[in-house]
């Protein structure tokens, strides 16, 4: 009776992506938030890349402009001064760490990317998140010497580990920029940044094995808990018996018993 909140949703949606089969469900939950009346710009993006991913290029498109749009009338919410309450409302829904992450792993947009990062970190100059942002923004338009002090200046996320591939890269160290991809997918194996760094190793012509074999482990549960890992649903009388015990037969209408 709720709307799904994000960490329900989002993790479920970027599941979706990754699996072999189920792409289009990301589209089913990014219209089924979109009718609760939420906006994410963040599921947006994963819509838009299932989409893709599916050989929907055209419904891809169309979703990334129509969250640039939406986002678009919900900053101006934000800056023509309307209710306060409106204010808050729109402000739940974006900011602009978020946007500069749609437009460096969503709809990639280099010099938008940097607007936004860069407003971003000024708004959250200790934000490690918003650091890691600005430089891959920079390293979108290789400006990679503006980039090297701003990962300097944090412990290194996923995204931060990305920007120090392409850096080895662009001094020759090739063995370093491999290493540094394959530390990097571990930390968000499903993300888009995890994502980017597989394209990134295979151009290198290498690859990221996962130390988790799927298939092996599928193959344990199923030998181990039966034909159904997650066993079949069974409703509540099957599994519960309730028995209400009182003394007496004659009770006067409207007391406690």
């Amino acid at each position: 009776s709720e709307p799904l909140p994000p960490y329900l949703y989002l993790p479920w949606a970027v599941s979706c992506y990754n699996s072999r089969q189920k792409q289009l469900t990301c589209l089913q939950i990014a219209e089924s938030v979109r009718t609760g009346g939420q906006f994410d710009i963040l599921l947006e993006a994963v819509a838009a890349k299932a989409a893709a991913k599916a050989g929907k290029s055209e419904e891809a498109a169309r979703i990334l402009k129509q969250a640039e749009q939406k986002a678009d009338q919900l900053l101006q919410t934000i800056g023509s001064q309307p209710s306060q309450t409106q204010q808050d409302a729109a402000v739940r829904q974006i900011n602009s760490k978020q946007i500069a992450w749609f437009y460096c792993f969503g709809s990639e947009n280099a010099t938008k990317a940097v607007v936004w990062a860069n407003q971003a970190y000024s708004a959250e100059p200790n934000s490690p998140a918003a650091g890691a942002l600005l430089a891959y923004a920079l390293s979108m338009s290789n400006q990679l010497e503006w980039a090297k002090p701003l990962l300097a200046s944090f412990e290194h996320t996923q995204i931060a580990d990305l920007v120090q591939a392409k850096i080895h890269l662009a001094d020759g160290n090739k063995a370093g920029a491999i290493q540094t991809l394959r530390m990097a997918i571990p930390k968000d194996p499903g993300s888009f940044v995890a994502e980017k760094a597989r394209q990134m190793l295979k151009e290198l012509g290498s690859e990221y094995v996962s130390p988790i074999d799927g298939e092996a482990l599928l193959t344990y549960l199923s030998q181990n808990l039966g034909k159904s890992v997650v066993p079949q649903f069974l409703p509540p009388n099957r599994i519960v018996e309730a028995q209400f015990s009182i003394r007496g037969t004659d009770f006067s209408y409207g007391n406690e018993l």
